[in-house]
């Protein structure tokens, strides 16, 4: 089994102050600063802006929609550079995805799936959108390709050990895994569909197993990767936060866990590339173990939830140089949540912890680019989503 190495000890890097005095007018210059601080705290747009630094905030991306739009946020997405241009793709549940051109803010295709009869795929668990004629759908059952016109190619069972015609896993024991916060389960790579797997029920020996690994699609073999747990794992559950994050990215798999701050980097072969380990400020924080007393108890699985923070998934902003990630904290009556951001493998430094509030914004239908990190705001107009667009420019 293979494990990655011991943690890397990041510095934080210290704030300068934010200005020195330069006259002998000392308290005249303090009283004045004082006042000015205490009139940025009572303005809403100032009290929720990013601190200043590496994340600063763009332009509102606007999405014009029909429908409910807790339902529109809730979807699935993907973020796909063709020919040099960036394309949102939105999921649509069983009848397939809206393609989006990021740059005029237009809906310019879409893949339309059959709901009904032998091509549905069921309800949409993941998909992977390769081109305009290329749709890679994962649901509970199957995984399937459709063309551009929702033709259905190909068909992969899963989760069914009678049907499947998936050699190298047992879906006796294993199922294929998709978390609510990181809504891209699947992901095409150079003729293979990669995703994550568990076991089917919750012991902690399960943890001895691989985490990820990836369906060859011309021979139709499943492969694992050495990728597994971390060892707190292997003596404590951790309720609902047991869940891997998986980031994939053209030329690396971000792995991390909502429990706490590390977090590795693969190739996708399975090599470790780099492990990360930041201290200091809210990285600090971490789970506690969720102990478990009889039965099966949801009320207290909620509450373990809601009483320990959790750590969103690691995106990588590749011009930028920097790792980006959301931790939520564990406070309820604290309505913030903190965005932390690190430098690349070359710094392995803290650079900045910036801070918005869920009385503005929201983590439903958050979606990045190659460049930038898009949020909803929280409002109440029903034929379009507005999102900030904030700049993680690090390095650049």
């Amino acid at each position: 089994m293979h494990y990655p190495p011991d943690r890397t000890r990041i510095a934080i890097q210290k704030k300068q102050s934010f200005f020195q005095v330069l006259s002998s007018h000392l308290l005249i210059i303090i009283c004045l600063y004082s006042l000015w601080i205490t009139a940025c705290q009572s303005s809403p747009d100032r009290e929720h802006a990013p601190h200043s630094g590496c994340v600063t905030m763009g332009d509102t991306f606007s999405i014009k929609i029909k429908g409910d739009r807790d339902e529109f946020l809730a979807r699935l997405w993907q973020v796909r550079k063709i020919e040099g241009k960036e394309y949102y793709i939105r999921g649509l549940g069983p009848s397939g995805v809206d393609i989006w051109d990021l740059e005029t803010k237009m809906k310019t295709g879409q893949i339309r799936i059959d709901k009904d009869g032998p091509n549905a795929m069921g309800e949409m668990v993941s998909f992977y959108y390769q081109n305009v004629d290329s749709l890679f759908a994962l649901s509970q059952s199957h995984i399937n390709l459709y063309n551009g016109q929702g033709q259905l190619v190909r068909r992969w069972w899963i989760n069914n050990p009678e049907r499947t015609n998936i050699s190298g896993i047992d879906f006796n024991h294993f199922a294929f895994r998709n978390n609510q916060i990181n809504t891209n389960a699947i992901f095409y790579h150079y003729g293979r569909i990669y995703g994550t797997i568990r076991m089917q029920n919750g012991s902690l020996a399960n943890y001895d197993y691989p985490i990820l690994g990836f369906l060859d699609l011309d021979s139709s073999k499943w492969v694992n990767l050495a990728i597994y747990y971390p060892d707190e794992f292997q003596h404590n559950s951790y309720g609902l936060l047991d869940w891997p994050n998986v980031v994939y990215t053209r030329d690396r798999i971000i792995v991390s866990f909502m429990i706490g701050a590390d977090f590795w980097v693969y190739d996708y072969s399975g090599n470790l590339i780099n492990r990360f380990s930041p201290k200091g400020g809210y990285s600090d924080l971490k789970a506690e173990p969720y102990k478990q007393s009889g039965a099966y108890d949801p009320e207290r699985m909620m509450e373990h939830l809601n009483n320990n923070p959790s750590f969103y998934p690691v995106y990588y902003f590749k011009d930028a140089h920097t790792y980006f990630r959301v931790i939520a904290n564990a406070k309820q009556e604290d309505p913030h949540l903190y965005f932390l951001v690190l430098m690349s493998e070359a710094g392995q430094t803290i650079h900045e912890e910036s801070i918005l509030t869920t009385e503005r914004f929201q983590m439903n239908g958050r979606f990045y680019t190659s460049n930038f990190y898009y949020i909803p705001y929280v409002q109440t107009n029903e034929n379009r989503v507005d999102l900030a667009v904030l700049d993680p420019g690090c390095g650049r």
